[in-house]
């Protein structure tokens, strides 16, 4: 084709016809399995067990909405009773899950059999379509369904090279292959049933996939395969029971292996309401603030540490989280826990409470990919309001580990060493706005300090507010704490401008008890000011430095992390301490040679 061709063929076609490149897609199967591999990468394992309890869940709504027989509305957790390797999550009397369905939405992604209407009816966020097949990624799939009317099958999905399908089963007496084959060998409690399905979750490579999950849903990564941990995590991710009248529960084994009982997965608000310890509930309704969503709630209650003596076996340890929709979002890592108890206000005891932001059912919110947050909400404003409405039990349990807050003399020694470091307190050049804005977040500071528990301030504190006391060397609020559970110094920007250290961190003492060795006229309360002292001082710099270097006020925060201000300590830290204290130290042994003196001239 000469060039004429080319030009006269181009241009009498109209733009919009021309001939362009087509998009190329892989094939369905292929381009399925990549997205189940990428999907798969953001899923904590444990999660898959959310999944396939609500998807038994919704069978069984499903099968008591469109059937005249009344549905067991239960879903057990076990052991496969065939591999006893495999997880096995069953729902008795739920709706069939047929051939079509299982084409339909097991060998599809971004589709379910359970949709909005029936999400809608038992208040649950919609599926996404995505769930339990993802376990793909590490092994295979199988279900084992039956209906009323005697009809029963299986069928496995399983890896073949690199893409996913329905394995294909030999018949014998047919000699045909049946993805589908007849199944009759249930467990005792399904043949007993009218219908239900068994879904078993196998492991590609001989891993035991009970024991896998009853570790993932421990907080400690605990080897403890008893199921305890599974019920727990599945107690505290249902925030009220996901269902109408359903029972979930999960078997319990001895060491031997052999199941014992089955234990009921109590929500987590069934949990908080039989506590004896300390609770409560603030409501948006009393305590109204600025930017939370009408009906929202927080839940608060104080853990057991003792597991064995605890009432509730799930409220054993610090949580931090959103309940919507009758489920409880949040991170089941205790350092993200304590930091977000952190931003709520608990400087001090950090790891004893729990804490459920409770949004109303409307309010629009999405789950993250991996349906351990929620997308769109502002998790800082809601910490506010809670340290603007601190109970008064956490108060007063805080307050327990403060040895002692805002000494005269560090304060004014701080302004003095520091008050030409950044910009003077009064500094002629400060523009006016500056000023207003000092103001300002002064003011709302001492609003702060002022408030009671449940009382509102009008002037809630910000992060911007809380950069204009740092930039013009506004000394925070200095407070000594006796806490082992604590980092050794921690800078508190937007609860009340705080800076806290840890008596009982074991820096604090270490660096005392080398200070301690070298006197014997100075006081253990002496030396423990004096460190207290030069810790704040090392602190106080380091974020004053930051704030002269640092444009952002988040970048910072970031470079004023606990274990950054602990390490500001030096071996001249030290030094400077014994320098100042061997003066003291020198006075009293000259006083008490003179004493001695005086002492044997009166008996002579």
């Amino acid at each position: 084709m000469n060039n004429s061709e080319t030009t006269n063929t181009d241009s009498t076609l109209p733009a919009s016809c021309r001939p362009g490149l087509a998009l190329y897609f892989p094939k369905p199967e292929e381009q399925l399995a990549e997205l189940i591999n990428r999907m798969a990468v953001v899923i904590p394992v444990q999660l898959l067990l959310r999944e396939g309890v609500v998807n038994g869940i919704e069978a069984n709504e499903r099968y008591s909405k469109n059937s005249k027989t009344k549905s067991r509305k239960q879903v057990k957790v076990s052991r496969d009773y065939v591999n006893h390797k495999s997880l096995l999550i069953t729902n008795f009397d739920g709706e069939f899950l047929s051939i079509n369905i299982c084409k339909k939405n097991l060998g599809t992604i971004a589709n379910s059999g359970n949709w909005s209407e029936i999400a809608q009816i038992l208040g649950l966020a919609k599926n996404k379509g995505q769930g339990i097949k993802l376990w793909l990624r590490w092994g295979n799939l199988e279900f084992r369904c039956k209906n009323p009317d005697g009809v029963s099958h299986s069928c496995i999905l399983h890896k073949e090279g690199e893409v996913y399908r329905f394995k294909s089963v030999l018949n014998q007496d047919l000699h045909d292959y049946n993805s589908f084959p007849d199944y009759n060998n249930f467990g005792k409690e399904l043949t007993e049933a009218t219908s239900g399905t068994e879904v078993i979750l196998h492991s590609r490579n001989g891993e035991d996939v009970w024991e896998t999950f009853c570790t993932e849903c421990s907080i400690k990564k605990n080897k403890t395969f008893t199921g305890h941990t599974i019920q727990r995590w599945l107690s505290n991710r249902f925030f009220e029971d996901p269902g109408t009248g359903h029972e979930i529960s999960v078997a319990i084994y001895n060491k031997e292996g052999e199941s014992t009982t089955f234990l009921k997965v109590n929500n987590l608000l069934t949990q908080i309401n039989k506590s004896t310890l300390p609770k409560g509930i603030i409501k948006e309704s009393d305590f109204p603030f600025r930017g939370v969503p009408k009906g929202s709630e927080i839940y608060w209650f104080m853990i057991e540490n003792n597991h064995k003596n605890s009432t509730i076996s799930s409220l054993d340890r610090a949580i931090n989280g959103f309940a919507w929709k009758k489920e409880t979002y949040y991170s089941s890592d205790i350092y993200q826990t304590i930091r977000a108890n952190k931003s709520c206000g608990i400087f001090a005891n950090t790891n004893k409470f729990g804490i459920i932001f409770r949004l109303p059912s409307d309010f629009e919110a999405n789950p993250t990919e991996d349906r351990r947050g929620l997308q769109s909400v502002d998790k800082s404003l809601f910490y506010d309001w809670f340290n603007e409405n601190m109970p008064e039990e956490i108060s007063t349990m805080m307050s327990e580990s403060i040895v002692s807050k805002n000494n005269e003399d560090i304060q004014k020694n701080l302004k003095e060493k520091f008050k030409d470091f950044f910009c003077p307190e009064k500094n002629s050049t400060v523009s006016m706005s500056g000023q207003k804005s000092l103001i300002s977040a002064t003011r709302k500071l001492k609003s702060r300090k002022k408030s009671k528990p449940g009382q509102k301030n009008k002037e809630p504190m910000t992060r911007t507010d809380v950069r204009w006391l740092i930039k013009y060397n506004r000394t925070p609020e200095l407070i000594l704490i006796d806490d082992p559970a604590q980092p050794l110094v921690e800078f508190y920007y937007n609860n009340d401008y705080k800076l806290v250290v840890n008596k009982a961190h074991s820096l604090f003492k270490g660096r005392m008890d080398k200070i301690k060795v070298n006197f014997k006229y100075i006081q253990g309360f002496e030396i423990e000011h004096e460190v207290f002292a030069k810790i704040l001082e090392g602190a106080f710099y380091r974020i004053l430095e930051v704030t002269t270097i640092e444009e952002h006020f988040d970048s910072r925060m970031s470079l004023c992390k606990p274990e950054i201000l602990e390490s500001t300590w030096t071996r001249d830290s030290g030094v400077s301490i014994e320098t100042q204290l061997r003066k003291t130290e020198n006075m009293r042994k000259q006083n008490k040679n003179i004493k001695e003196i005086l002492i044997k001239s009166e008996v002579a």
